[in-house]
């Protein structure tokens, strides 16, 4: 069964609804890859390693902010929250719109609000009322510490919630056209082309069927790595057995360096390379 992401509620005037927050997105379906030496046949791992050398566990990983250079300020979870405290576990909606009134750029990640079975009344009175007047409600709600915006939505017997991106986060359009194409009107549509496109566009309308649509490029991808398999053009991994110290490794001579002393060498070297800043 799934999990809630978090228990809250919804609210709107003096109307309080106990609500729990789900991911509406499944786990990514895309094939996943390892990254592998293709010299030695051996697996490519990511480690979280300080400016030291040394690995870090999560748990000993704090974010930071760095207010001048080279002098941070820890940010705990505690602060983040304490930031986050008004709206804390509840969405609350500030008016109602025409969802047409919202720039599909701003759409982010969607969500399934449910009902705790204390407040399935509301929860169906919000739901007929966005049904019935074609609106929808925009709400500040705060997820994992982070404050975002989101609108509620009716999802066919259910109420939906979509995060938002701040318009401040999406580029402007002017930003790309450099040489002002769109607004040239040296280039004009006559009206037979417009009555040519316009049946074009008839000819094509059709119902939205979401559910023929697929990946077509995993498919082809899943077909081309069954034909490799089937031909034997595989490789087997290389064993991680070794008779050397943790601490060592050996070069391509066979010569056996001590495993710190090289990530000293390699992180002075990188420092050697970094560009000189100008004065």
């Amino acid at each position: 069964m799934l999990r809630p992401i978090w228990k809250g509620s919804i609210s709107f005037g003096l109307v309080n609804i106990p609500v729990r927050l789900f991911s509406a997105k499944k786990a990514s379906e895309q094939i996943h890859f390892h990254l592998m030496d293709k010299k030695t046949n051996t697996r490519v791992h990511y480690k979280r390693v300080n400016e030291k050398g040394a690995e870090v566990a999560w748990e000993d990983i704090e974010k930071a902010y760095e207010f001048e250079k080279g002098k941070y300020v820890l940010v705990n979870t505690k602060m983040l929250e304490k930031a986050a405290a008004e709206n804390y576990e509840t969405v609350a909606i500030t008016n109602f719109v025409d969802f047409n009134q919202i720039d599909p750029f701003l759409l982010e990640a969607p969500y399934y609000l449910l009902p705790e079975e204390n407040g399935i009344k509301g929860y169906t009175l919000l739901q007929d009322i966005l049904t019935r007047t074609k609106k929808v409600g925009v709400a500040d709600v705060v997820i994992r510490t982070k404050q975002h915006i989101a609108v509620i939505l009716p999802i066919r017997k259910s109420l939906g919630m979509i995060l938002l991106a701040y318009p401040q986060e999406i580029r402007s359009i002017d930003e790309f056209d450099e040489e002002n194409l769109l607004n040239n009107t040296k280039f004009k549509v006559s009206a037979k082309e417009l009555a040519l496109a316009e049946q074009l566009v008839k000819n094509m309308t059709g119902k939205w069927e979401p559910k023929k649509l697929h990946d077509e490029t995993k498919e082809i991808l899943q077909k081309l790595i069954k034909q490799q398999i089937k031909s034997g053009k595989t490789i087997t991994e290389k064993s991680k057995k070794t008779t050397k110290k943790h601490s060592e490794i050996a070069d391509k001579s066979g010569k056996v360096y001590d495993f710190m002393d090289l990530l000293k060498k390699s992180v002075a070297e990188k420092e050697k390379r970094k560009p000189k800043k100008k004065v």
